[in-house]
């Protein structure tokens, strides 16, 4: 079992691309989060504070080893052909899986500041009635991307995915910034399937350069957004021991 936990905003949609073609038909979607929406429905209705769903948010994130297993062995369990899962979900949630069929973990990261910037102009020109509530009401309010960077829901964002989660059972930790050439090494030395590379979701590359080059702003969301560097950099320290072995 192969479980591939989307981050948002890390070329977690390219990637499914490329897993789809690579396991037709084995392949699980887990978007359940999307549920949420209608458990933060009424409190945006009534007008309390968005607050309401920084609590929603995280007790979602909180998925206990002990729900897993209970997830799965009473309403969950998954047909023998599916290979594959992926989506977003907190990294825990098929802690049965990891333990009694040894999972393969891979996912993707990317520099926290980038990732965010991409998170805000991404969801800045979604328009549609699927877009969720809060994201709605932050545009609606006309938040810049400063007040963005800095609510405390979207604080270390990338990290709560693999909150109570051993980062060491992850096989791979492939780094956006380095796509192809990790998407490669995965197909080769872990999948080993051919994995094509697909680019979708990209955001505004105007938008996104100018933000970027912001430096006083990078400062300060580098030191509130700590733990998603300590993440990030692990990673990085991963791809310098894979790069050496490929060098022997």
């Amino acid at each position: 079992m192969i479980i591939s936990l989307h981050i948002p905003k890390t070329a977690g949609t390219s990637f499914r691309k490329a897993l789809e073609e690579a396991y037709s038909g084995k392949i699980k979607l887990d978007y359940a989060y999307l549920k949420i929406n209608q458990k933060y429905k009424k409190s945006l209705e009534k007008n309390r504070s968005i607050d309401s769903f920084h609590e929603i948010q995280r007790e979602w994130h909180n998925y206990s080893k002990f729900r897993s297993i209970a997830k799965y062995f009473y309403t969950h369990s998954l047909s023998d052909e599916v290979e594959v899962i992926h989506g977003h979900f907190p990294a825990n949630k098929y802690y049965a899986y990891f333990k009694l069929r040894k999972a393969i973990y891979i996912t993707w990261v990317r520099d926290p500041f980038a990732r965010m910037v991409s998170n805000y102009y991404f969801w800045k020109k979604i328009k549609d009635e699927t877009q969720a509530l809060w994201v709605k009401k932050i545009f609606q309010e006309n938040w810049s991307l400063e007040k963005f960077c800095f609510n405390r829901t979207m604080r270390n964002y990338q990290s709560l995915f693999i909150k109570d989660f051993n980062i060491k059972n992850f096989a791979f930790i492939g780094i956006v910034e380095h796509y192809q050439e990790d998407l490669d090494f995965l197909g080769k030395n872990i999948l080993h399937k051919k994995l094509n590379v697909h680019h979708e979701n990209k955001s505004p590359i105007g938008e996104l350069k100018y933000a970027l080059e912001n430096k006083d702003l990078r400062k300060k969301f580098i030191e509130f957004h700590n733990r998603d560097y300590e993440l990030y950099n692990y990673a990085l320290s991963k791809r310098r021991e894979r790069e050496k072995i490929l060098l022997r």
